[in-house]
């Protein structure tokens, strides 16, 4: 692949997506101008991806991180053409759902976190101390 227009016809070709669904999907950030905290998240234009594809602009770096993230690819590959395709952060994300004990594990774990976070969030709440107490004398029994 020799540009970064060509490397995004590709991956949009790839996943069976028109210019419209393609730009539909993609979602950039928008900024409050004083805090430059993200407040909202917009599409683009079905002509923002027109010119990309076809060199006419290059994206800005959330454009940039919006795409690399919808396809899985990397940075290094998207702008560069250099490096692997497929991002590690993608294969990291992947990874625990190549097989059932596997997926078994990830869902135990993200039901722990989960557990956790309402505890620490709910600790000091009357209401849900007294819901475990409750569910502690079930589990008793």
């Amino acid at each position: 692949m020799d540009s970064l227009g060509e490397r995004v016809r590709l991956l949009r070709i790839q996943s069976k997506l028109n210019m419209e669904e393609l730009a539909a999907e993609l979602k950039l950030p928008v900024y409050d101008k004083e805090t430059g905290e993200i407040i909202e998240y917009k599409s683009i234009s079905k002509a923002s991806i027109s010119n990309l594809e076809k060199g006419k602009h290059r994206p800005n770096v959330d454009m940039a991180i919006a795409i690399a993230k919808f396809f899985g690819v990397s940075l290094d590959w998207l702008l560069l053409g250099e490096g692997e395709q497929e991002s590690k952060y993608m294969e990291l994300i992947n990874e625990p759902f190549k097989t059932e004990k596997s997926l078994y594990i990830f869902e135990n774990l993200v039901a722990k976190t989960m557990k956790k976070l309402l505890e620490e969030h709910y600790s000091g709440n009357k209401y849900y101390n007294m819901i475990k107490k409750t569910s502690k004398k079930e589990d008793s029994k």
